[in-house]
């Protein structure tokens, strides 16, 4: 899922959604949101939030270099669930 922050119309965004053929939600109208509740001040900002949904990690910022740590990440997080779904 992804928050707008930058509070652009509906057709913008839609128009950027369909260049970069993105699959998941965007909620529209997110920059107070985004602002005073998780303290956005700068984009991307990425939450990792676990299946508990408390925010396990923040990352604010990307980069391509960036992408196998997140991969590594996020094969921890699946790991650690199914060693949790099995006990």
């Amino acid at each position: 899922m992804a928050v707008n922050g930058y509070d652009e119309p509906k057709d913008e965004v839609q128009a950027f959604v369909d260049k970069e053929k993105l699959k998941h939600p965007i909620l529209l109208m997110g920059g107070k949101t985004a602002a005073d509740l998780f303290q956005v001040e700068g984009f991307p900002t990425v939450f990792w939030i676990d299946h508990d949904g408390r925010i396990v990690h923040r990352e604010v910022g990307f980069a391509p270099d960036m992408a196998p740590a997140m991969e590594k990440r996020i094969e921890k997080y699946i790991e650690a669930r199914g060693k949790a779904a099995k006990s």
